[in-house]
């Protein structure tokens, strides 16, 4: 005898309504909602938080001492700030999605691959290293541009650091070379003992013009057959110098002492405060308040020669400066194209391609003749 499987009897599941339809449904993303928010408050991203840093004003102190000390010093005027980027997410460091989020609609802030900043390997100590040798040789620069723009001529030794890609000085130079002379046809030798002044000789020659610089290398006098090359074009595609170029990255080293000192210390490192620490050290060495009784902001690397250079977090350290009270920011030519349309409100952007210009502007904001300053305008 085969017993048959009792069969359950089917009944029909009572309908449920709309509203209970749609609870279960809230339940159901609001825990993979919070499903996702645990993980992403967990799982670290490569990416780093650039935020507005503090600003500081180079004429006055910072954690206790004086930011720049120079020989009889003048009276000087309202602040000049220097400006600063505060990181978050350095390597070691967590970020994740939930701040990333925040961020990402804040548009005080700015997102950024981590290796951008730093680089695959690098550990936060070697970063800092690298930050502070351009922190010292921004004042360096600082130091013999200012003293050059006043009249003073600063005796320096040209050491070899770098070559550009592809150039001649590439394949002939080598690192540690001191140029002593620069032969060009045409022009008297020029004796290298001012970084202007060789610029101000290439400024008048042509790209792939022939020229002979004589180095010292080891003791030896070495000449070097070099063809000039074209100056970098920026964004606008202008050429960001007149003349030509070596190929050479040098380094200046003074060869007298130049007597300013820098208090900045180990915490704020990088190069872009050149153009400020310059203008601080003129307003220090000159007679009269350089800003009067303005407050001016800025960034800007500096080379030996006063032309001021791009840096990296120009909108964030325009929302530190208004923030500090600031109501005009010195702007690198170089940099306009980040800046236009972002200029926060009370804050009047002032652009500069060199030393000198910034210098004109500060005197024009202090006579209150703030009308025909150069702006940053979209092409």
């Amino acid at each position: 005898m085969v017993t048959m499987p009792r069969l359950k009897t089917w009944r029909p599941r009572k309908p449920q309504s709309r509203a209970a339809i749609l609870q279960r449904r809230s339940f159901i993303s609001g825990a993979a909602t919070l499903a996702l928010l645990a993980v992403s408050s967990v799982v670290p991203l490569p990416y780093v938080i650039e935020h507005p840093g503090p600003t500081v004003n180079v004429l006055g102190e910072y954690q206790g001492n004086k930011l720049i000390t120079v020989p009889n010093e003048e009276q000087v005027g309202g602040p000049l700030r220097m400006t600063t980027v505060s990181v978050s997410g350095l390597p070691g460091d967590t970020i994740v999605a939930l701040p990333l989020s925040y961020a990402l609609f804040n548009h005080k802030l700015a997102i950024s691959p981590r290796e951008r900043l730093f680089p695959e390997g690098q550990t936060v100590e070697e970063n800092r290293e690298i930050s502070a040798a351009q922190m010292n040789s921004s004042q360096e620069n600082a130091s013999i541009a200012a003293l050059e723009s006043m009249g003073h001529k600063v005796p320096v030794r040209l050491e070899v650091a770098g070559f550009a890609q592809g150039s001649s000085a590439e394949k002939e130079a080598k690192v540690g070379d001191v140029v002593k002379s620069v032969e060009v046809p045409g022009h008297d030798v020029l004796q290298a003992s001012s970084y202007r002044e060789v610029i101000g000789l290439m400024a008048k020659v042509a790209p792939d013009t022939k020229v002979t610089v004589t180095v010292d290398r080891d003791g030896t006098e070495t000449k070097l057959p070099l063809t000039t090359i074209a100056p970098p074009v920026g964004p606008d595609g202008k050429p960001q110098r007149e003349g030509s170029l070596l190929g050479l990255s040098l380094y200046a080293h003074p060869t007298e002492k130049l007597n300013i000192d820098f208090g900045v210390g180990d915490r704020i490192g990088g190069p872009s405060a050149g153009l400020m620490f310059a203008l601080g050290i003129i307003d220090m060495m000159t007679p009269g308040p350089l800003a009067g009784d303005a407050s001016i902001a800025g960034t800007g690397t500096i080379s030996l020669d006063g032309a001021v250079g791009p840096i990296g977090g120009i909108r964030q350290k325009m929302f530190g400066a208004v923030r500090d009270g600031a109501k005009y920011f010195l702007i690198p030519s170089l940099n306009c194209a980040e800046t236009i349309g972002h200029v926060p409100d009370g804050l009047q952007g002032v652009k500069v391609e060199r030393l000198d210009d910034a210098l004109a502007a500060v005197k024009a904001i202090a006579a209150g003749n703030t009308s025909g300053l150069p702006t940053c305008e979209a092409n």
